[in-house]
């Protein structure tokens, strides 16, 4: 089972833009302290976590370690229902 966990705020890099957006495969990996590529939800399988973090932030640490994240959806409201 994975644990969802929150991930507050944080400072987006990249202004909106209207148009279409290109998304990501899911599966795609981002490395913790690196500035997160798709707004979604991101995995940990080593610590069974997921978080919801937006275009633009720094990906986060998990438990003051770096962290290998993949991309598993694009709708922070599915962690919103998982969370409740």
């Amino acid at each position: 089972m994975v644990n969802p966990i929150g991930f507050g705020g944080g400072y987006a890099l990249e202004p909106y833009s209207r148009g279409s957006v290109q998304s990501l495969p899911a599966g795609t990996t981002a490395s913790s302290g690196a500035l997160c590529p798709q707004t979604g939800v991101w995995k940990s399988e080593s610590y069974q976590v997921v978080v919801g973090v937006n275009k633009g932030t720094v990906m986060p640490q998990y438990q003051s370690k770096d962290v290998d994240w993949e991309l598993t959806e694009y709708s922070l409201s599915d962690l919103d229902k998982a969370q409740n």
